[in-house]
């Protein structure tokens, strides 16, 4: 499990990091802190369908954050 944590300074951007992370398959908003999230990264265990390589998280969060 990996940690994301984004500095928010506007409401504009809170809400733009919750979309961006809920189109992560697996990531959850951590309990203390509306800017911190757990992501699930695959392993070489067979049993970790649905989740994304470190490297695949970074260019989502790149591409998407960048991009819009």
């Amino acid at each position: 499990m990996y940690e994301v944590h984004f500095s928010c300074r506007t409401r504009e951007e809170l809400v733009k990091v919750q979309n961006l992370m809920g189109a992560i398959p697996g990531s959850r908003m951590a309990d203390d802190v509306a800017t911190r999230f757990e992501v699930p990264i695959e392993s070489d265990s067979p049993n970790n369908t649905g989740t994304l390589s470190l490297k695949r998280l970074f260019e989502v969060l790149t591409t998407r954050w960048l991009g819009n």
